[in-house]
């Protein structure tokens, strides 16, 4: 087999920037520039099957079985005209705006360019002749505030346009290549657009030993760039469009300490945000029931997934059934009510019936499922210090996260029974009688078994942890020892990096997502590689 790819980006900037002060008090700089850049990719490969001399691996050289061949080429490009400019006034008052307009070969000639705008606006109060009096406390004292569009032009190529695509059929009981359509055009697609708004302070004190920062902000993603769901009589199972808003808000505060100087420093870095995540929006409805979307089935009780979407919700929220223990007795399950068709007994899950209607369904309309969780976290941040003595210094990095969920779909899988089953601890605190247990159900098989592993709260736990992600310990050989060898400095250091981890979640690592990239399916533990601690020992010299 041999493939053979080459690809050409180009990048061409023209930039014009004027600078000026007038009367000493007004300072202005602006500029404007063009940009355009492209990006060429072309392809070719051919495999040959069958040689008869493996020696011989020029394709063509000797006879073959079968021989295919292919060739891809892909190209797209993107202009851009742009301005900025930065105005101050006594070096109080400060307003910054810019206008960008893109255009991308990524969108129809109708939706082709998008503009935008962004403004900044700032207040240097601690630069006001009545603030003087503080001058001694407070260093530095600016409120700011900020609006601005950036654009997204992320998705495959071309989906604005009917795309062909080859295909094998059956022709007069022979194979036969044939092309199909490749895709649903969208003509309307246009630019995702993240409006950013923000204001913040920044707070300096006994010159500059104190930092602190603090902002509010709201980000809303307008018109995202996704795959909706179109009814399977179409052909296609998505058409790329523009769907709905999203909306990030939420506060993030900093502080930077020099705690003490001389001999021994040290420094203290903290930082805490939080995070609001909302579907306001998911756009127009085309024929698929509630405009709600779904994360991948988890391959238990029916392939059904944990995760949904749906207006005024977060992203990929924890949706699933309820339930309140397990039936003790038999006298207990005979008012239980089936599910999937199987009658519970003593030692299965009491799965709730959330709606009241007597059944237990996930049926549209009987549906008993509820939301149970977010993935995202309610607040998360991190903490640094830095010592240092002599020659000697010391530095420690820690991070943390509070109130996110994880769906533990490694339990789900180690807790089954039967043939070929993992196993797991747990199985040995399962109910085996009346008041045994509560939270882990009898080991049994069959339609039982899979009713007592479904899609529900029991597999749901609190991923909030602290990591000590790193600590480096150095040392600096003195000048008058390295000097006599011609070196200017030399560092020994020994670091560990995912030190510790205290969480209360059962898994490997808490900070798991086995959906990768995937927004609509976050938080699921499948097993995947927890973090390394990762051990270093290193010399650094110069000369």
């Amino acid at each position: 087999r041999r493939i053979n790819r080459e690809g050409l980006n180009w990048v061409a900037d023209q930039i014009l920037s004027y600078g000026t002060t007038i009367n000493k008090i007004h300072q202005l700089d602006a500029l404007i520039g063009f940009s355009a850049q492209s990006f060429t990719v072309n392809g070719i490969s051919g495999q040959a099957d069958g040689s008869l001399d493996p020696d011989l691996t020029i394709i063509g050289s000797n006879t073959t079985s079968s021989f295919s061949a292919q060739e891809a080429f892909s190209e797209r490009g993107i202009v851009s005209q742009f301005a900025r400019f930065n105005y101050s006034l006594m070096s109080r008052y400060l307003l910054t705006g810019t206008l960008r307009r893109d255009g991308s070969s990524t969108f129809g000639p109708g939706n082709r360019y998008g503009y935008f705008p962004a403004v900044g606006l700032a207040w240097r109060i601690s630069e006001e002749p009545f603030f003087q009096t503080l001058a001694p406390v407070v260093s530095n004292l600016k409120l700011r505030g900020s609006y601005g569009i950036t654009g997204n032009q992320e998705i495959g190529q071309f989906a604005f346009l009917a795309r062909m695509g080859t295909s094998d059929y059956t022709f007069n009981n022979n194979g036969a290549a044939g092309q199909v359509p490749a895709n649903f055009p969208n003509k309307d697609l246009r630019w995702e657009e993240k409006e950013a708004t923000d204001v913040g302070l920044d707070l300096s004190l006994f010159k500059g030993r104190i930092d602190l920062t603090t902002d509010y902000y709201i980000n809303n993603t307008n018109g995202l760039l996704f795959s909706q769901g179109i009814p399977i009589t179409s052909g296609f199972g998505g058409i790329t469009s523009n769907l709905g808003k999203i909306r990030n808000s939420g506060f993030e505060f900093s502080i930077n300490t020099i705690n003490t100087t001389g001999a021994f420093k040290w420094k203290t870095g903290f930082n805490i945000s939080t995070l609001k995540n909302k579907v306001i929006s998911l756009g127009e409805n085309l024929g698929t029931g509630i405009n709600q979307l779904f994360g991948y089935g988890l391959g238990n009780f029916g392939n059904n997934p944990i995760n949904v979407t749906r207006e005024g919700l977060p992203i990929a929220t924890f949706y699933g059934l309820l339930t309140d223990g397990i039936y003790q007795t038999d006298a207990e399950a005979l008012v239980g009510l089936p599910y999937n068709g199987v009658i519970p007994q003593a030692g299965d899950l009491r799965i709730k019936d959330t709606n009241g209607d007597g059944k237990l369904s996930i049926a549209a309309g009987e549906d008993d499922r509820v939301v149970l969780g977010s993935p995202f976290p309610k607040y998360f941040g991190g903490l640094s210090n830095d010592f240092a003595y002599k020659n000697f210094s010391l530095g420690v990095f820690a991070s943390f996260s509070v109130g996110n969920k994880l769906f533990s779909q490694q339990r789900v899988t180690l807790e089954q029974t039967g043939a070929g089953a993992y196993g797991t601890v747990a199985n040995l605190e399962a109910w085996s009688g009346p008041g045994t247990s509560n939270t882990v159900p009898r080991l049994t098989l069959g339609g039982q078994s899979q009713n007592n592993r479904i899609t529900a709260d029991r597999f749901l736990e609190d991923a909030s942890f602290l990591r000590i992600r790193n600590i480096n310990l150095a040392y600096n050989l003195p000048n008058k020892l390295i000097n006599k060898f011609k070196i200017d400095r030399m560092r020994i250091y020994a670091s560990v990096s995912n030190a510790f981890t205290f969480t209360k979640y059962s898994g490997w690592d808490p900070e798991i997502n086995s959906s990768g990239s995937d927004a609509l399916s976050m938080g699921i533990d499948q097993s995947g590689y927890p973090l390394a601690r990762t051990f270093q020992l290193g010399l650094n010299l110069g000369f």
